[in-house]
């Protein structure tokens, strides 16, 4: 009788132990699930249409340009007007498309950039 209570005493342990082996397995499971789902979520963004270096360049252009084009806007409109340039050149074309343009292509895009991004009042006074 001894020996019957020593084998279920003992079997009430493997149990135990399968089932926290089990769960721990789970455990393990859902944490590595969780790390690929983490990766799988970067390689999935799509490909940037332009490189860092051709935002600058555009983004630098245009400031360029707008000083030397409208020297009484103020360097804080400058900047906020580069900004929506970019922004709209980049989600409205890709590099190719930009690279591509023609002299009178680009003269409409511009009247087209000055209607989405306007050049606002107050200007400062020329500074003579």
């Amino acid at each position: 009788m001894l020996s019957l209570m020593l084998i279920k005493s003992q079997l009430a342990k493997m149990k135990t132990l399968a089932l926290i082996i089990f769960l721990s397995a789970i455990v393990v499971y859902a944490g590595i699930k969780q790390a690929n789902a983490e990766e799988d979520k970067y390689l999935s963004k799509p490909a940037l249409k332009y490189s860092t270096i051709e935002i600058r360049q555009m983004w630098e252009m245009c400031s360029l340009q707008f000083q030397r084009v409208h020297p009484n806007v103020q360097r804080i409109q400058r900047i906020k007007l580069c900004d929506c340039y970019v922004d709209h050149m980049r989600t409205k074309h890709t590099p190719e498309e930009v690279k591509a343009l023609s002299p009178e292509e680009s003269k409409s895009l511009g009247r087209e950039m000055a209607v989405v991004c306007p050049i606002l009042p107050p200007y400062p006074p020329p500074t003579s």
